[in-house]
Parts: structure tokens; C-alpha cells; sequence
């Protein structure tokens, strides 16, 4: 599903993801579910994309995590592990996350946060983040990164990604130390 419908820098940085928060969690010495926050790095973006675009008023990210909720139990996944996925997804795109809301949902977001805009870059070495990069290059995720962003803050500018794009969400993207390490 991700394959068929992520653009190639798009599906990279779903798995780019995934990795990140891997690397977090130990440097956070957090457990997690490992198959919940696979499939929840995988799918948070789907909504971005044109077979899964939101209605006018909707955040892509909640519609995201309803179309993850929807998909997963279509797979016969146990409904708990649906929502916790769907609740991680609707989530990562808030500017805090509370511990509450658990850690698949915290790795997300710190990971997403992390390959968009470099936060939390320097905790890293520059030998892990040679790996992850190495494995699913950056190629073009800025720009078509930027420009989802762009068409997301026209289309819905009250939602989350609206805010953050009138709020300078560029610069970040743009000057991502991830993208100097060599």
C-alpha cells in the first residue's frame, strides 16, 4: 500500500522514520511495540497523498489516522493495535507530544520532527545518521516535502499544517542539518 502510493521521497522518509525513532528510543531508553510503530511510521503521511486527501476541513493527519484505522482492520488487525496506530498517526503532527499518549506515538512524532526539520539531529552521531540516510537517501524529500506543505496550508490553513506553514515550517525543512552530513 505504501509502495503504491507514496512518491519515492515521500516513502523514504515514512521509513527514514521508522529507523529515527528506533535510534530515539534507545537513546530515551523507551520500549515500544515494534510492529505498531513499523506500521505507524508507514502509513502517518498516506493522507498526503491524492488517493487519500482529506476533505476541505480536515486535518491530513487525522484523516490520515482514520484511513490507517480503517485499512488496518480491513487486514484483520486486533482493533486496539488499529487505533493505536491511528491515534499515533492523528498525533505527529503536534508541535508537543505528552508522555501519555504513549510511546509509539511519542517516536513518531519525535521522528517525524526529526526528518523534517533536524530536531533532536545532534543527539545523534554522525556515524548513525550516515546509516539511516545511506539506507533510504533524502533525495528530493525537501522540496516534494515542502510542496505537499504548501498545497496542505492553501487547502486547509486552519489545520495543524496550515499553522505550522504560516509559522516558518520552511526554514526547517530548508536548513535540516540531515541534509549537510556527509
Amino acid at each position: 500500500m505504501a509502495e503504491a502510493t507514496y512518491s519515492a521521497p515521500l516513502l523514504g522518509h515514512c521509513l527514514r522514520c521508522w529507523l529515527w525513532a528506533d535510534l530515539l528510543a534507545g537513546l530515551d531508553g523507551v520500549g515500544y511495540d515494534e510492529e505498531l510503530l513499523y506500521v505507524s511510521c508507514l502509513l502517518h503521511d498516506l493522507a498526503l497523498m491524492d488517493p487519500y486527501r482529506p476533505g476541505q476541513a480536515q486535518c491530513f493527519a487525522v484523516h490520515g489516522g482514520e484511513v490507517a484505522l480503517a485499512t488496518l482492520v480491513s487486514f484483520d488487525a486486533p482493533e486496539s493495535f488499529a487505533e493505536a496506530a491511528a491515534e499515533a498517526i492523528t498525533l505527529h503532527m503536534n508541535i508537543r507530544m505528552p508522555a501519555e499518549s504513549g510511546p509509539e506515538a511519542r517516536l513518531l512524532h519525535d521522528a517525524a520532527h526529526l526528518d523534517v526539520g533536524g530536531t533532536r539531529a545532534r543527539r545523534l552521531s554522525p556515524d548513525a545518521i550516515r546509516t539511516v540516510i545511506d539506507r533510504h537517501p533524502r533525495n528530493g524529500f525537501a522540496s516534494d516535502f515542502v510542496e505537499l506543505m504548501r498545497r496542505e496550508a492553501t487547502e486547509r490553513p486552519r489545520s495543524r499544517a496550515g499553522v505550522l506553514w504560516r509559522s516558518g515550517m520552511r526554514l526547517p525543512v530548508s536548513l535540516n542539518p540531515l541534509d549537510r552530513i556527509r
